[in-house]
């Protein structure tokens, strides 16, 4: 079934400068898949590292990981949550009010269901009995920051610690089982997604005896400045300023840095990052992405939207995959920004696309790509739904 999983402002949030919820609330997955039954995950701050590390939320609130534990006790998915970036100091203070930027209203249970987190196997047939990690998004920077100094905004003081919450909730992971780990996927979706492919080598680094893996969902975000954002930062530029601002280049690849010692930041963005990445990579990605070509994009005609899709379908392509490298991509052509998980193409379903490249791994000639090569916007067709 088609399931839209709604993360912290990953649509609305990204319109702007405001990336807050109404409520101040965490908002996690919601199944739209009948009979999903949600599992309970419990909620653990990571005071320690925050009294000691400064792996704090931009209000200086601990970093925090909610926890399932699975019947499988070796094989685990972690998800880094959406929700946009910071674009300034202000806009990082008015975060840091909501729970895009602060623990302190974090509830201790929360209920989790469907997608990559279902419990069942029709619906997710690799991960539907692993222990279970969600990771709150409260830095503002897709956890690359590291500004050792607090910022002051007015009265009020502001952290970008993202990535010290990052080697936290490694560390915390680690000592609760997941350093005994075989099977790991990383996954996230829209901020969480480029957080994926940002941080996926650094998970592979913590974990040489496990088998670890990265399912990013609509993070394959272009570097782009679009000409006509008015008064609105460009999404090439706002990552740029969350780079410079956020002190982020100690959080980002290193074989990328490495490979651009001139201008390190380009590797806040995912097409540069994939050319260096080790761990093996299968995006979950419209060419047609609803989010990006609202807002990287700019431009609503068909024609723009189809160059834009062949680009995006070129960097990939170039970039990503290759007769040497492990990594695969399941690129639709729906327009929809993230959550699409059983959507076809040629009748292969999103989730026994990714099973078929996970068990493929290591073996020669394996299909690596899904992508609805010659389809043009807009394609209703290809938002169709498959069973497992």
């Amino acid at each position: 079934m088609y399931l839209l999983l709604a993360f912290a402002g990953i649509v609305s949030a990204h319109q702007g400068a405001s990336h807050s919820h109404d409520d101040g609330s965490i908002q996690l997955p919601r199944s739209h898949q009948p009979g999903a039954q949600p599992q309970v995950f419990d909620l653990n701050l990571l005071t320690d590292a925050a009294k000691n590390d400064g792996a704090v939320s931009l209000d200086g609130s601990p970093g925090a990981y909610y926890f399932f534990q699975g019947a499988e006790t070796k094989k685990w998915y972690i998800h880094q949550q959406g929700g946009g970036w910071c674009s300034s100091d202000e806009d990082c203070l008015g975060r840091s009010k909501t729970a895009l930027g602060s623990s302190k209203g974090f509830q201790k249970t929360e209920n989790i269901a469907g997608g990559y987190f279902d419990n069942t196997v029709e619906i997710n047939p690799l991960m539907w009995n692993w222990t279970k990690v969600f990771l709150p998004y409260t830095d503002g920077g897709s956890q690359t920051g590291d500004l050792a100094a607090p910022v002051t905004v007015g009265t009020n003081t502001i952290y970008y610690r993202g990535h010290r919450i990052l080697r936290a909730n490694i560390a915390a992971l680690k000592a609760r089982g997941l350093d005994a780990a075989d099977e790991v996927v990383v996954s996230g979706c829209s901020a969480g997604g480029l957080a994926t492919f940002l941080h996926a080598d650094e998970w592979g680094a913590a974990l040489p005896t496990a088998k670890v893996t990265a399912l990013p969902d609509s993070g394959f975000f272009l570097d782009f400045n679009a000409s006509s954002a008015g008064s609105r930062l460009p999404y090439g530029q706002l990552m740029r300023w969350v780079c410079t601002a956020m002190n982020s280049t100690g959080g980002l690849p290193t074989a990328c840095v490495a490979a651009n010692p001139s201008d390190p930041c380009r590797c806040i963005f995912a097409e540069h990052v994939v050319a260096t990445a080790k761990v093996p990579l299968f995006p979950l990605q419209s060419k047609y992405d609803s989010w990006q070509i609202g807002n990287d994009l700019d431009d609503r005609t068909s024609a723009a939207i189809n160059a834009w899709g062949a680009k995006l379908q070129g960097l990939v392509e170039g970039n990503l995959l290759g007769a040497d490298k492990p990594s695969g991509v399941f690129l639709d052509s729906c327009k929809h920004h993230c959550g699409a998980w059983g959507i076809t193409i040629d009748g292969q379903p999103t989730q026994l696309a990714h099973l078929t490249w996970y068990n493929s791994l290591g073996v020669n000639g394996a299909k690596k790509e899904w992508t609805n090569n010659s389809v043009s916007y807009p394609c209703a067709a290809c938002c169709k739904v498959g069973g497992a």
